[in-house]
């Protein structure tokens, strides 16, 4: 996949990679902060989109 990973969370630092838990929206590839959209590592969510989407 030549698509570029991007992250723009909806928090006040959308492209900040903190090295803690991320997730992409499964229809717009794009990454949020697993903190700021509720979801930790342990959920196990296998499909997820973003409010965008």
């Amino acid at each position: 996949d030549a698509r570029e990973d991007v992250i723009r969370c909806i928090c006040t630092s959308p492209t900040l990679d903190d090295g803690l838990f991320m997730i992409a929206c499964d229809a717009c590839g794009i990454w949020f902060h697993g903190r700021c959209v509720g979801i930790e590592a342990t959920t196990g969510v296998e499909e997820w989109h973003c409010v965008r989407c």
